[in-house]
C-alpha cells in the first residue's frame, strides 16, 4: 500500500472518528403510535425518540396544521415538565405549556360571556379492573379498566343543552420501560380542563404503573330525550425500538433559532389582524352555526 493511498485513508478514518465524537450515538428509544377515532375519521401517527428524560414527538399525520406547523416537532430534556415546539421552516422555538393552553381555552369562552357556558357536574372516576394484558410490541402489559361519568350542560345564547357522559376505558400499561420521557405522548391521565375532573383522573389513573401501549376509549352521550351517540377512539403503539442509536443533537433546539411566544390559534379574537395579516374568526361559530 502507498503512502499516499495510506494517507488517505487514515484521514477518512480520523473524519469518521471525528464526526461521531462530535455528535455521540446512545442507545435510547425509538416508537411510533397510532390514534384512531370512529367518528371524526381522525388518524394520528406520531414517531418519537426517547433517552432518559429527554424525548422529542413528530406528528407524521393528522395535527391540525394551525396546532403544529408541518415539520415541526416538540422536545423535551426534563420528562416532559418543559415542552417547547421547534419550528425548522421559521427557525423558531416556542414554549408548548398545557396549562396555559387549557387557561386559553377558558379565556376565549369566558370573553365570550353570556354567550357561551361550559360546566360538569357529579363527576365520578371508577376503576373497574386490573389484570394480566398480554404482550404489545414484545413488551408483558396489565390491562386496567376505568369508567368515567359526568353531567355536562353547554349553554349557547340562552340556549341550554344538557348530556350525560360515560367513558369506558382499557388501557394496557407495560412497566418495562423507565424512561420519563415517555410519558410526554404515552399517559392515560390526560388533562380535560376542567379541575375537578382532572383531580378525580389523575387521583385514580396516576395510580397506574408505567405507560400505556394500548388505549381503547368508548364514549357515550346521553341527551334528555334519552338518545345515545357513541364513539370509539385507540391509540396504540405500532412499532418499538429499545436499542436505536440516537444522535444528541436530536433533542437540541438548533443553534440561531429564535425564541417566539406560541398562541394557540382560537385564542386570536374574531377581527384581530394577527402576525399572517389575516383577521380572526369566533372559533366556535364553525361548531355552533353561523359561518
Amino acid at each position: 500500500m502507498g503512502s499516499k493511498s495510506f494517507a488517505i485513508k487514515l484521514f477518512g478514518a480520523l473524519t469518521v472518528i471525528a464526526l461521531l465524537a462530535a455528535a455521540p450515538l446512545r442507545a435510547g428509544i425509538y416508537y411510533e403510535s397510532v390514534t384512531t377515532d370512529d367518528r371524526s375519521k381522525d388518524r394520528i401517527v406520531v414517531k418519537s425518540w426517547v433517552d432518559g428524560e429527554k424525548a422529542r414527538i413528530e406528528f407524521e399525520q393528522g395535527l391540525d396544521k394551525s396546532m403544529m406547523p408541518q415539520g415541526s416537532f416538540l422536545v423535551t430534556t426534563d420528562g416532559g415538565r418543559t415542552v417547547y415546539l421547534v419550528n425548522p421552516k421559521e427557525q423558531t422555538y416556542s414554549r408548548w405549556d398545557m396549562e396555559a393552553l387549557l387557561q386559553t381555552v377558558g379565556q376565549v369562552m369566558e370573553a365570550m360571556g353570556p354567550m357561551m357556558d361550559l360546566s360538569i357536574e357529579n363527576p365520578q372516576v371508577d376503576k373497574l379492573g386490573q389484570e394480566a394484558g398480554g404482550a404489545i410490541v414484545g413488551l408483558p402489559t396489565t390491562r386496567y379498566r376505568y369508567r368515567t361519568r359526568y353531567d355536562f350542560e353547554m349553554k349557547i345564547m340562552g340556549m341550554k343543552r344538557a348530556n350525560q357522559v360515560e367513558m369506558d376505558q382499557d388501557i394496557w400499561a407495560t412497566d418495562a420501560l423507565q424512561a420519563p420521557g415517555m410519558g410526554l405522548w404515552l399517559r392515560a391521565d390526560r388533562p380535560t380542563g376542567f379541575d375537578g375532573l382532572d383531580e378525580l383522573i389523575h387521583a385514580e389513573m396516576g395510580k397506574m404503573q408505567g405507560f400505556p401501549l394500548k388505549t381503547v376509549t368508548v364514549t357515550t352521550t346521553t341527551n334528555k330525550k334519552g338518545k345515545q351517540n357513541t364513539s370509539r377512539s385507540t391509540m396504540e403503539v405500532t412499532t418499538l425500538d429499545r436499542n436505536r442509536a440516537i444522535p444528541g443533537s436530536t433533542f437540541e433546539i438548533p443553534a440561531g433559532y429564535q425564541e417566539t411566544e406560541w398562541t394557540p390559534p382560537f385564542a386570536q379574537q374574531e377581527g384581530q389582524e394577527g402576525d399572517d395579516g389575516k383577521k380572526g374568526k369566533n372559533p366556535f361559530k364553525k361548531i355552533f352555526g353561523g359561518g
